[in-house]
């Protein structure tokens, strides 16, 4: 039987905020990408250098899919273990996607660059404070 667990406390208060704010900023991006869905596919068909089709599609989804399902951990909701992993796993590579995604643009500059360290800053303080490396036995349980 799969059982829930809540997640582990933060030991950090001051930094507590910060996967609540990634959380939000998250949130933001998915409101816009669902809504303005025919805007976000050729946004990203325009990154890929794609004409719109299969490609920017999928990558769409699985993107959108990696920033939902990468909300559980950053909101420390209760979640069966492998359920933390996955979910903790996908707050920490939406960035990392975003970021392969723009640095093999065109049109790629310092602008995106910024938006790119930031974001996988934001995941990766997020996936430190919320214990992420014990979950991938990166630190002593």
């Amino acid at each position: 039987m799969i059982k829930a667990i809540a997640a582990p406390r933060i030991t950090n208060k001051r930094l507590a905020f910060i996967p609540y704010v990634y959380a939000f900023a998250l949130a933001a991006v998915i409101v816009w990408q669902l809504f303005a869905m025919q805007q976000y596919l050729s946004y990203i068909s325009d990154l890929l250098g794609e004409t719109p089709g299969w490609m920017p599609t999928t990558v769409a989804a699985v993107l959108i899919g990696f920033e939902i399902f990468s909300l559980p951990f950053l909101l420390q909701a209760k979640l069966s273990p492998l359920a933390r992993l996955c979910s903790a796993a996908f707050a920490f590579l939406t960035p990392v996607a975003w970021a392969i995604i723009t640095m093999f643009n065109d049109n790629f500059g310092v602008g995106l660059l910024f938006i790119d360290v930031g974001c996988i800053i934001w995941g990766a303080i997020s996936f430190w404070v919320l214990d992420g490396p014990k979950l991938f036995g990166m630190k002593d349980k």
